[in-house]
């Protein structure tokens, strides 16, 4: 019997993050406020959806701009 070759593993692009600076320190407080946010939004997956939302709408700037237009909508809306 003649012996396969096994297909070539495909090229994958590596993803590389931008190195951290000497002043890019992770502080206690700051870990702290990440996972009490985490358990307030109900977990990683919720986590993951927010922040696909927040680039699908163009960034942190452009998702401020509509939460803050949304509240102030609801807040004309409840004083009707």
């Amino acid at each position: 019997m003649a012996k396969r070759k096994a297909p070539a593993p495909e090229t994958v692009t590596a993803t590389v993050e931008k190195p951290t600076k000497n002043g890019d320190v992770v502080t206690l407080e700051q870990v702290k406020a990440v996972a009490q946010t985490v358990r307030a939004i109900g977990g990683f997956g919720r986590l993951n959806e927010l922040l696909g939302l927040v680039r699908g709408v163009g960034g942190v700037r452009r998702f401020k701009d509509l939460s803050e237009a949304m509240s102030v909508a609801e807040s004309v809306e409840t004083a009707v």
